[in-house]
C-alpha cells in the first residue's frame, strides 16, 4: 500500500510506467505517450521526477520522442477533469538543457512553455542544493537551485 492510500483509502490511484517494476499501487505497464485514458478522467495527476525523462529512451529502451515531456503534458491536460490539477517536479537549470538520454533540466520559460501549456499555473516552488525551499520567483542565483515544482489547473 502506498503512504497516500494509507492516509486516504478512499482514493483510487492509477499508475503508468514503462518499466515493469513492482509497485505498491495498481500500475499499468505501458507508454504514457501512447496509452490512452478518456478525456476528463482524473481529478489530479502527479509526476514526481518523471516528466523530465519521458521520450529520452534511457530506461529499458523506453520509446523515444524528442518532445516527449511536452506531448505527455498535453495528454495530461486532456485527461484532467475541469478543475483538476497536475503537480510535477523537475530538475532546474539556468537554461533549458537535455542531458543525453538521462534527463531534461528546465528554466522558468521551459516550465511554462513545455510543461504547463493549456493549463493555468497555480504555483511554483524551488529547492536549493541544500534542500531549502524558495517560494518566490527569481532573481536569485539559478545555479543554487536543484529542482522546481509546479502546480497547474485545468480551467
Amino acid at each position: 500500500m502506498t503512504p497516500m492510500l494509507a492516509m486516504r483509502p478512499d482514493l483510487q490511484i492509477t499508475g503508468i510506467d514503462w518499466r515493469a517494476e513492482a509497485r505498491p499501487a495498481p500500475t499499468i505497464h505501458g507508454d504514457v505517450l501512447t496509452h490512452d485514458f478518456s478525456p476528463d478522467s482524473f481529478d489530479a495527476i502527479v509526476g514526481i521526477s518523471s516528466f523530465e525523462h519521458i521520450g529520452l529512451g534511457h530506461y529499458d529502451n523506453d520509446p523515444k520522442d524528442v518532445d516527449g515531456d511536452r506531448h505527455c503534458l498535453a495528454r495530461v491536460a486532456r485527461w484532467l477533469k475541469p478543475g483538476g490539477w497536475v503537480y510535477g517536479d523537475v530538475p532546474y537549470s539556468e537554461s533549458y538543457r537535455v542531458h543525453g538520454t538521462e534527463y531534461r533540466a528546465y528554466d522558468d520559460d521551459a516550465v511554462s512553455s513545455r510543461l504547463i501549456q493549456g493549463l493555468t499555473a497555480h504555483g511554483r516552488w524551488y529547492t536549493t542544493w541544500q534542500a531549502q525551499f524558495i517560494t518566490h520567483p527569481p532573481p536569485f542565483d539559478p545555479n543554487l537551485l536543484s529542482y522546481v515544482a509546479f502546480c497547474a489547473v485545468k480551467e
